[in-house]
């Protein structure tokens, strides 16, 4: 394997692990500081707001000025400091601010980490497969990696040494092949569809479209109306509309998480192994789904079944919290999250490119990418509101939402006009 390739790999690997282990940190920095729910609710919103703010503009600020070499060196210290910045932050509120640092240059990396790794690979299937095996691996070291740090030292610690991690990735990325060290003129690069089970915009690329159109929000507020006005028979945008409630209700469920695990008596080592269980068991489960999925009725299938089983999964979380005999159910529940997230990720992307021509495959997941990115802002706001009232609001509004997007989505597969 030669020099470049290796660097390529470090850097997903380091990321990958690094970023797993301080998104979960800086959501228990603020209970340490707090207590408070809603101002976890409130730094995830500020996370996910400006991850997706960043992610319709970064093209515009950095292509044509600096190098994706440089993009990338900027962003992971970027990005270093500010988990540094929060693990030594004082007050809620620097958190906060210091979450959203995070968000935006999170929201340059991962593109550039994608359009780097298909340009030098050649072949966009195999480059994604290698990017998401080696994410993969990453996450879930960074999990294992996480749980013994906190078992060992404060919260505010693992954080540092997470940055630490982050920050020594910044100079490995001159070890990447001399093509990405050039400032190139602006055309199109790549932007990854994003698969979240935490409550936060996430890396894992899993399909690529045109940043052009990437989060047009404005033409996701058109496939809404339409919904409302005449598209209520119209598959494409009944599905855009049941992905944005769908992912208001993963963010809405999963952002107020830590506090609800830490009030059961969940130690915060245990945190990031059932974080694990879920990555883990997603992963081993991505080859099997991938058996179901080829027709594109069936796609819908396993789309629709995925999506309904996280109305009881969702529930089941009250009574597990609050009967301290159900607590060791908590494993298996986030063993179904794991499944059923495999089943989503890879059957929605199938289902849009399904329905799409070969000329509007970059502008339908774009699209996509908008729905998802708003669904999680609008889901982590609304935690803003709910979580202080316990896990039986978060989690009944969270299952509700859900079964609206299952039947949003039934009702797009019986569509017949796109």
């Amino acid at each position: 394997m030669d020099r470049g390739r290796v660097a390529l790999l470090a850097v997903v690997l380091g990321y990958s692990a690094s970023l797993s282990v301080i998104n979960l940190a800086s959501s228990l920095r603020v209970l340490d500081l707090t207590g408070a729910p809603q101002y976890l609710a409130l730094t995830v919103t500020a996370y996910n707001t400006s991850y997706a703010a960043m992610s319709s503009t970064w093209a515009y600020v950095f292509v044509g000025r600096v190098s994706r070499v440089g993009m990338m060196s900027i962003s992971l210290t970027a990005m270093a400091l500010s988990a540094i910045g929060i693990g030594l932050a004082p007050s809620p509120a620097v958190v906060a601010a210091l979450n959203a640092s995070l968000g935006l240059f999170a929201a340059v990396a991962t593109p550039v980490m994608t359009t780097i790794f298909t340009d030098y690979i050649g072949r966009d299937s195999r480059a994604v497969t290698e990017l998401n095996t080696a994410s993969s691996a990453g996450f879930i070291a960074g999990y294992v990696a996480g749980a013994v740090l906190r078992h060992l030292v404060p919260t505010s610690v693992t954080l540092i040494a997470m940055g630490s991690l982050m920050a020594v990735l910044a100079p490995v990325t001159t070890g990447f092949p001399p093509m990405f060290r050039v400032v190139e003129p602006r055309r199109s690069t790549y932007v990854s569809v994003l698969p979240l089970i935490t409550g936060r915009l996430r890396a894992i690329p899993a399909s690529l479209t045109d940043p052009r159109i990437a989060y047009a929000i404005r033409k996701l507020a058109n496939d809404f109306a339409r919904v409302v006005r005449v598209g209520v028979s119209r598959r494409f945008p009944l599905t855009i509309t049941a992905t944005a409630t769908l992912f208001t209700a993963i963010s809405t469920f999963f952002t107020p998480m830590p506090a609800y695990l830490r009030g059961a008596g969940f130690r915060d080592e245990e945190l990031y192994v059932l974080s694990l269980t879920s990555a883990a068991v997603s992963t081993l489960s991505y080859r099997v789904v991938q058996r179901f999925v080829e027709p594109p009725e069936l796609a819908w299938r396993v789309l629709i079944a995925s999506v309904a089983s996280r109305v009881p999964i969702f529930l089941a979380l009250i009574p597990i919290l609050t009967l301290p005999q159900a607590r060791g159910l908590m494993y298996l529940l986030y063993v179904l999250i794991g499944v059923s997230w495999a089943g989503i990720s890879t059957s929605l992307t199938l289902t849009v490119l399904g329905m799409s021509e070969p000329e509007r495959r970059g502008e339908r997941l774009g699209h996509l990418n908008a729905a998802i990115s708003s669904g999680m802002v609008a889901g982590s706001v609304l935690s803003t509101f709910i979580a202080s009232q316990g896990p039986l609001w978060t989690c009944t509004a969270s299952s509700a939402l859900v079964g609206v997007s299952a039947a949003l989505y039934v009702k797009a597969l019986r569509a017949f006009v796109t």
